[in-house]
C-alpha cells in the first residue's frame, strides 16, 4: 500500500506526543500515589493538596489532546474538588471527603489504565495505540462536538472503551480546530438541527492530511423528524440517530461507513488460457482496474496454481488444446473446498449457455468473444464480490461478524501446526461472559444480545488485524494471538477485563455492569487441538470457580 508522507508525519507527531506524555506521566505517578494517600487521611496538608491540584492541572490539560480523555475527565473533576476545598473554610466534612477518595481513586485508576495500555503496547507490540502510522488504523479518531449544557450520555467514554482516539469540545472553535488537525474518521455532531446549526456544520475546515475519504459525519438529536433528517442529509450526513441511542449503534455505524468509504478490496484472477494475445488483453485490462492476475496456458498447472495462491475467481478459454473448459471446470469441482470458487467460460460458440445447461456445472457465467474490457471487468469484479461475500457469510456468525465455531477451530488447528513447525510463540484465550443466564432472565433477550454485541465490537477494536476472533459459543468467545508471549497476552486480556467491566449498559433505566472471565495458554505446550482446547477451557472453569472476573493463565 503507498502510503500518503504527510499521514506519516502527522501520526508520527501525535506518537510522539504521546510517548512524552506518557514517559511525563510515569514519571509523576509515584508522586500522585504518595499525595493521594496522605490526602485520603483527613486533615491533610494544604501544601500537598495544592502540589497535587498542580500535577492534575498538568496531566488533564493536554490528556485529550493526545488521545487520553479519561486522564483529563477524571483530573477536571478532581481539580475542580481540590479547588473548592482550599477554598473552603476549614472543617471536617464527610460528604466532601468521600467524594474527594472517590475522585482521587477514579484519577489514579484513568492513569494507572494509560501506562498498562503503553506498557502492553510496547511488550506485545499490539495495536493498543491510539494511533499508527498507517491512515488506516486500527485505532480511529473521532471528534465530538457536544452541546453546551447538555449531556454525553458517557458517549465519550464508551468509545474509548472501544479502542477510539476521541476529542470532545463544545466550544465551536476548538472542535473545527480538532477536525482539522486531528484527520478524523468519524464526526459525530450534537445537533437541534436549527439553522444556527446547520449553517455551522457547512463550514467544517478541511483536515490537514486527506485520507482517501473525508471524515464522515453523524448526527446525534434530540429532533428525530424527516425535516431535521433531512437537513443533516444535505449536510452530508449518513448516520442519524436520536439522543440516549446506545453507543454499539454509533460504532456498529462509523465501522460500516469506514469499512464502505476506505480502498475497495483486490482481487486475484486465474486466467487459464493458451491464445497470448487474448491473454495480453485480459491482464491489461484486468491490471488497469486493479484486479491481480496470474496466467497459465496449460490446463493442468490450474490446481497447483488454486491451492498455493489466494485465487478468488478463475477465467478461463472454453476450447484448450489438452483438455476443455469444461473438463478443466469438472476438475476443479470435484475437490470440495473449490465447489464455491467462481468459474468464468470465454468463448465464441453462440450456444454456450445451453452447453453449460445441459452439463449442470454450476459455472457462474460465461463470457461471448469478442468481450469488450468494460464488459470484463464488470462481470469479474461483480461475480468476485459476490463470492467473497458468500464466503464471509459460511464462516462469519451472522450477529458478531466474528468467525463461527467451527471456522475458527479449523484456524485455530491451522495456527497450532505453525507453532509447531516455525516455533513461535502463540497464544490462545477462552472467554465466558459472567453470569449471563441472569443478564437474560431478568432484563430480556435483547439486553443480553446488546452485551454480546458489545463484547464482540470491543475485542476487534482493541486487538491486533492479525488475531484471530471467534464466537463459539452463545456468550462464549475465542483468540488466538500469534506472535505474542503469554506474559504479553496476558496483559492484553487483562487490560480488556478491566475495561469490559467499566462499562455500563442501560437496562430498565438502570446502569449495569457485566464481567467476563477468561482462560489464557501458550500453543506451544500441546501437540493436539483437543489438549489445548481441554487446557484453556480447564483455566477458563478456574477463573469462574474463584470468583468470577478474572483471568487464569496455563
Amino acid at each position: 500500500m503507498i502510503k500518503n508522507n504527510a499521514s506519516i508525519s502527522f501520526a508520527s507527531e501525535m506518537q510522539s506526543l504521546q510517548m512524552g506524555y506518557v514517559d511525563q506521566l510515569k514519571s509523576m505517578f509515584p508522586e500522585i500515589i504518595q499525595l493521594k494517600n496522605a490526602l485520603t487521611q483527613k486533615n491533610s496538608d494544604p501544601a500537598k493538596t495544592e502540589r497535587l491540584s498542580r500535577l492534575v492541572h498538568t496531566l488533564s490539560g493536554l490528556g485529550t489532546t493526545v488521545g487520553f480523555p479519561m486522564v483529563s475527565e477524571s483530573g477536571r473533576k478532581l481539580s475542580g474538588l481540590l479547588l473548592a476545598g482550599e477554598k473552603s473554610p476549614a472543617g471536617d466534612n464527610d460528604a466532601r471527603h468521600q467524594e474527594l477518595v472517590r475522585y482521587l481513586e477514579e484519577f489514579e485508576k484513568a492513569c494507572h489504565q494509560v501506562i498498562l495500555n503503553e506498557t502492553t503496547s510496547d511488550k506485545g507490540n499490539h495495536a493498543m495505540e491510539t494511533t499508527s502510522t498507517s491512515s488506516e488504523s486500527q485505532s480511529k479518531i473521532v471528534c465530538i462536538l457536544a452541546k453546551e449544557g447538555r449531556p454525553l450520555h458517557d458517549i465519550d467514554k464508551q468509545l474509548q472503551h472501544f479502542g477510539y482516539v476521541v476529542s470532545c469540545t463544545s466550544n465551536v472553535e476548538e472542535f473545527k480546530a480538532s477536525v482539522a488537525h486531528l484527520n478524523p474518521h468519524a464526526i459525530i455532531a450534537y445537533s437541534d438541527m436549527s439553522a444556527v446549526d446547520v449553517e455551522m456544520l457547512k463550514d467544517l475546515p478541511q483536515s490537514e492530511n486527506k485520507r482517501s475519504y473525508p471524515p464522515q459525519i453523524i448526527i446525534i438529536s434530540s429532533q428525530d423528524n424527516f425535516h431535521a433528517r433531512l437537513a443533516g442529509v444535505r449536510l452530508g450526513a449518513h448516520g442519524f440517530f436520536p439522543e440516549n441511542t446506545d453507543v454499539i449503534q454509533i460504532v456498529d455505524k462509523i465501522e460500516h461507513l469506514v469499512a464502505k468509504f476506505s480502498i475497495p478490496p483486490t482481487y486475484h484472477v486465474l486466467v487459464v488460457d493458451d491464445d497470448d494475445v487474448q491473454v495480453r488483453f485480459y491482464t491489461h485490462v484486468l491490471q488497469t482496474s486493479g484486479i491481480m492476475t496470474t496466467v497459465i496456458g496449460e490446463p493442468h498447472e490450474a490446481l497447483e496454481v488454486i491451492a498455493n495462491q489466494s485465487v478468488d475467481l478463475v477465467l478461463m478459454d472454453f476450447i484448450m488444446p489438452e483438455c476443455n473448459g469444461q473438463e478443466l471446470a469438472t476438475i476443479i469441482r470435484q475437490h470440495e473446498k473449490y465447489v464455491s470458487l467462481p468459474i468464468i467460460f470465454l468463448s465464441a460458440r453462440d450456444d454456450l449457455e445451453q452447453l453449460l445447461i445441459n452439463t449442470g456445472l454450476g459455472i457462474d457465467d460465461f463470457l461471448v468473444k469478442p468481450v469488450t474490457g468494460d464488459q470484463l471487468v464488470s462481470v469479474v469484479k461483480s461475480r468476485a464480490q459476490r463470492s467473497a461475500e458468500l464466503q464471509v457469510l459460511m464462516a462469519r456468525d451472522s450477529f458478531t461478524g466474528l468467525h463461527n465455531h467451527a471456522h475458527f477451530m479449523d484456524m485455530l488447528a491451522m495456527e497450532l501446526g505453525q507453532v509447531k513447525r516455525f516455533k513461535t510463540s502463540t497464544a490462545y484465550a477462552s472467554i465466558d461472559i459472567d453470569h449471563f443466564k441472569n443478564i437474560n432472565d431478568t432484563y430480556g433477550h435483547v439486553a443480553g444480545d446488546h452485551v454480546i454485541k458489545s463484547l464482540s465490537r470491543m475485542l476487534q477494536q482493541r486487538l491486533r488485524r492479525s488475531d484471530i476472533i471467534g464466537r463459539c459459543g452463545g456468550e462464549e468467545f475465542g483468540i488466538i494471538m500469534p506472535d505474542c508471549t503469554l506474559e504479553n497476552a496476558s496483559l492484553i486480556i487483562e487490560s480488556m477485563r478491566l475495561q469490559f467491566a467499566e462499562m455500563a449498559f442501560k437496562m430498565d433505566n438502570a446502569d449495569v455492569r457485566v464481567t467476563f472471565s477468561a482462560g489464557l495458554t501458550a500453543l506451544a505446550q500441546f501437540d493436539k487441538l483437543d489438549d489445548l482446547i481441554k487446557a484453556a477451557d480447564k483455566a477458563l472453569y478456574s477463573a469462574k470457580n474463584q470468583g468470577r472476573n478474572r483471568l487464569v493463565v496455563v
